[in-house]
C-alpha cells in the first residue's frame, strides 16, 4: 500500500523551513520598526535615527562584502581545482585492523 497523501514522510525534507506564526509576526514587526527608523533618518532628519541607520547600513554592507568575497574565492578555487582535500591528521594515527594486529609478533 503506497502513501498517496500530500503530507511529507519522515524521510523527505521540507523545501521551506517551518516557522511559527509568532516568529513571522515578530519578524514583520521588527522590519516595520527598522523601516520607521530609516524613514525618520531620511525624511525627518532625526539625529539618533541617522546614527542608527548609518550603523545598520555599515553592518549590512560589511556582511555583504564578506559574502561576496567568500563567493568569489570559492568560485575561483573551484574553477582552478585548488580546494584542498582533508588529509589524515598527525595527531590521529591510522586505524589498525584487529586481524592485522593479531598477526604481528610481539
Amino acid at each position: 500500500m503506497s502513501n498517496t497523501s500530500s503530507e511529507p514522510t519522515a524521510s523527505s525534507e521540507r523545501a521551506m523551513p517551518q516557522w511559527s506564526l509568532r516568529f513571522l509576526m515578530l519578524l514583520v514587526t521588527l522590519s516595520a520598526m527598522l523601516m520607521w527608523v530609516f524613514r525618520a533618518a531620511i525624511i525627518e532628519n532625526v539625529f539618533w535615527a541617522q546614527c542608527v541607520a548609518v550603523v545598520l547600513a555599515t553592518a549590512i554592507g560589511c556582511f555583504a562584502m564578506y559574502a561576496l568575497a567568500f563567493a568569489l574565492a570559492s568560485l575561483f578555487a573551484s574553477m582552478t581545482g585548488s580546494i584542498l582535500q582533508p588529509t589524515r591528521s598527525r595527531f590521529h594515527p591510522p586505524a589498525v585492523d584487529q586481524r592485522d594486529a593479531a598477526e604481528e609478533p610481539q
